[in-house]
């Protein structure tokens, strides 16, 4: 990941429909309901009202949809995107004030904290072990922080 990269964001509610601003690229995701969703519509309820995000602001804003998404779950369970995303965002918090910072290195580094973890998951959840795979959640969590780095650093979309 490149040191210095200058991010602008647009932050979108995905839940509610709403069709992007103009001028933005016509490429979205669709978020399903669950989790997923709970984690980025806390990230969205942080950066509200914000044209630009420093490293501060995302750390922030992730935590707040971690919160959410713990807080939603009756019993939360370890080793699945509830994890990974905990890890991703204290990785955030951990980082975002160092000098130098820059949102592009600050989201590589989440985003390898949350890859970290959820190569742990199996050793948290023994059925995940039996079936020798990770969390899916976590790994689609994962997908969606790597398709963000990738923008964030390159201003390329994966296919």
């Amino acid at each position: 990941c490149p040191e210095g990269a200058n991010v602008k964001i647009v932050v979108q509610n995905p839940l509610n429909g709403n069709d992007a601003p103009s001028g933005l690229r016509p490429n979205f995701i669709v978020l399903p309901h669950g989790i997923l969703s709970l984690l980025f519509r806390g990230f969205s309820k942080g950066l509200a009202g914000k044209n630009t995000a420093a490293p501060a602001d995302i750390a922030n804003a992730l935590s707040l949809g971690v919160e959410a998404a713990y807080k939603a779950v009756m019993k939360p369970t370890e080793g699945t995107i509830l994890t990974v995303s905990r890890a991703a965002a204290e990785k955030a918090r951990e980082t975002a004030g160092e000098a130098g910072k820059d949102v592009a290195r600050l989201w590589c580094d989440l985003t390898q904290a949350a890859s970290e973890m959820l190569e742990k998951t199996p050793e948290m959840l023994p059925v995940l072990k039996k079936a020798g795979v990770v969390d899916a959640g976590g790994k689609g969590l994962l997908v969606v922080f790597e398709g963000m780095a990738s923008v964030i650093r390159d201003d390329v979309i994966i296919p």
